[in-house]
C-alpha cells in the first residue's frame, strides 16, 4: 500500500547549488493505516549534460561543429529513518 501523501519540500526549492552548500528541507509522509518501515532512504544524482555548437566554420554541412559533454559529479543515498534491531 503506498503512502497517501509523499512530498519532498526543499528550503531553497528553486535554487542553483555550489560546491559545499547544503540542502535543506524536510519529508511529509502520510499513511492511510499503520506501517512497518525499516528504512526510508533519498538518493541523490548530481550531474550535467552540456551541448554546444560553434558556428560558420566547422565541419558538418552547414559549417557547425557540435561538442558533446556529460559529467557526474555525484551520486549519494542518504538513510533518513533506519530502524534499529
Amino acid at each position: 500500500m503506498s503512502p497517501r501523501i509523499f512530498v519532498i519540500k526543499y528550503d531553497r526549492a528553486d535554487a542553483t547549488y555550489l560546491s559545499g552548500e547544503y540542502i535543506t528541507g524536510y519529508v511529509i509522509i502520510e499513511s492511510n493505516g499503520k506501517k512497518h518501515i525499516r528504512d526510508l532512504k533519498m538518493h541523490f544524482k548530481g550531474k550535467t549534460n552540456v551541448h554546444c555548437t560553434t558556428t560558420g566554420t566547422g565541419q558538418d554541412i552547414n559549417g557547425n561543429d557540435h561538442y558533446i559533454a556529460t559529467k557526474k559529479y555525484f551520486n549519494i543515498e542518504q538513510s533518513l529513518f533506519k530502524k534499529i534491531v
